[in-house]
This record gives structure tokens, C-alpha cells and sequence, in this order.
């Protein structure tokens, strides 16, 4: 009889150094937002488990080598990297010290070079998968407001990662982490991707940069009140910056569509979107 053997998947949410205290209520968020992004890479027969709030000792490296190869862990958090040149800024995010979550740090050391809440910067290789003439989406600096925000062109605008990585450590899980500049963006691009994607697919490690606007100018990125929804990223326009398996850079351009009243809510592939807007 051969033993069934299951896709192991941890949907992991950044431990802090609370003691015995409850969850915050940004951390519960950070769990809606996590099963967001699990929901576009989900395969039948997979066995999750779910690491909110975690004894730090939970997280040494011992105690995690039931994930393998083949495995996944899936989060939706900033990675915190300090640029040495600059002074942090006044919204981090503290590391808990725990074994594993320098580990998922150092998978970003390929792509990112710097990140912080106020600016987030590309290594040279992380750049490479920028769209000709979007150079400045390498170095962006941001707003300290909840839209974590700049202006290009005339229009403000953020910005969302996406970083998987191929086995963690040999032998181990593969790893997908998606954010942006503040937990409503981060929120809002996880929401995005699980209603506006089909399917998000990887077969090596790779970065994906996503620039985002509104489609009216009328339209905050973020509102000031979201009363605990996200569908102020259904109006959101996602420009992606994802390199292509042949050498070359494909960038497309998500536009919302809006039906008439009473009919289903769609969306697609803006046909001639592909001229970055």
C-alpha cells in the first residue's frame, strides 16, 4: 500500500513579542490577507496549518523539518531590511528573533535590497524585471499615510511585491510572500489578486513588482475609513512587472470593468493595456 503523500502548505503570519496577549485586530487582518493569497495557489488535497501568535520556540528550525520539498509557506507581510544610509521609519515592523523568520527574511536578499515603510529598494537584480522607461518603480519612497503613496506622472500611486522562492533551505519548502507599503496596501493586493487572478503559477524564484492607481482620479488608493472592507481595491489598475521565461520583460496592465446594475461583477485584460500607462 503506498502511503498518500499531501502538499503541505503553512500560511504563516509574522510572530510579535506579545506574551500572553490576544492577536491584534491587524493581525487577524494579516490572516484574512494570507488566505487571499493561498486561495490563487490552492491545490486539491492540500493539508494547511495555520501559525498566527506562535510560541517563539514553535519557529526554531528543529521543530519545522516536517516541511520538505514540494511544500509551500505562504505570507503577506513587509520584509523588514533597513537601508543603512537612512534613518527608519517611524512605522516598523519589530522582529520577533525567531529562527525562521530570519530565514524567510534572507529569501528576499536576491530581490530587495532595502525595505521599510517609508521606501522600498531593488537590488540589481530585482530591477531587471521592470518594464523599459519604469525604472524609477527600483526606488521608490513612500508616504507614512495608509496608502503609502508617491506621485509619478501627475497621479499618486503604490506599489506591491510578490517573491517566491524555490526550497527555502535544500530539500525544504518553497515560499510565496506578497505585501506592499502598509498593511492596507498589503491587504488590498491580497484581496486583488484573489478576486482579479486565476491563477498564480511559479516554477523558479522570481519577483514580480506591481505598480497600482485608481482608475478616477476622484478614487483614494485607500480610503480614510474602510470599515473593515476591502473593496476599494476593485477599483484599483495593477500594472504587473513580471519577467518572462524567454528573456523577456511582460508587463500587463489590469483595468477593473464594471457591469450594468444587477449583473455579475467582472473584470479582465484590458486589451490594449500592454503600453504601461
Amino acid at each position: 500500500m503506498i502511503a498518500e503523500c499531501r502538499r503541505k502548505v503553512l500560511l504563516f503570519c509574522q510572530p510579535v513579542d506579545m506574551g500572553d496577549g490576544e492577536p491584534e485586530p491587524h493581525q487577524l487582518r494579516d490572516v484574512a490577507a494570507v488566505d487571499d493569497v493561498y486561495e490563487r495557489v490552492r491545490q486539491p488535497g492540500d493539508r494547511c496549518v495555520r501559525m498566527i501568535n506562535v510560541n517563539h520556540e514553535d519557529l526554531a528550525m528543529k521543530n519545522l523539518r516536517w516541511l520538505g520539498r514540494g511544500d509551500l509557506v505562504v505570507s503577506a507581510c513587509r520584509v523588514r531590511k533597513s537601508h543603512l544610509n537612512e534613518k527608519e521609519s517611524r512605522k516598523q515592523l519589530p522582529y520577533s528573533g525567531a529562527e525562521f523568520e530570519a530565514v524567510l527574511a534572507a529569501a528576499h536578499d536576491r530581490w530587495i535590497a532595502s525595505c521599510s515603510r517609508k521606501r522600498i529598494q531593488l537590488t540589481e537584480a530585482g530591477a531587471k524585471v521592470l518594464a523599459d522607461k519604469h525604472e524609477h518603480l527600483a526606488d521608490l519612497r513612500f508616504s507614512q499615510w495608509r496608502s503609502a503613496d508617491y506621485v509619478n506622472r501627475g497621479r499618486r500611486r503604490t506599489a506591491g511585491y510578490i517573491v517566491f522562492s524555490k526550497e527555502l533551505w535544500p530539500g525544504g519548502p518553497d515560499y510565496l510572500n506578497v505585501f506592499g507599503g502598509s498593511g492596507p496596501i498589503t491587504h488590498g493586493l491580497a484581496h486583488a489578486i484573489r478576486n482579479q487572478c486565476s491563477h498564480l503559477g511559479f516554477t523558479s524564484s522570481e519577483l514580480i513588482v506591481v505598480e497600482v492607481w485608481t482608475r478616477s482620479t476622484e478614487l483614494p488608493i485607500v480610503p480614510r475609513r474602510t470599515q473593515g472592507r476591502l473593496d476599494y481595491a476593485d477599483n484599483w489598475v495593477m500594472a504587473w512587472h513580471r519577467r518572462g521565461t524567454v528573456s523577456y520583460i511582460h508587463s500587463e496592465v489590469f483595468i477593473p470593468r464594471f457591469p450594468e446594475p444587477g449583473s455579475p461583477v467582472n473584470g479582465g485584460w484590458h486589451d490594449e493595456a500592454c503600453r504601461m500607462v
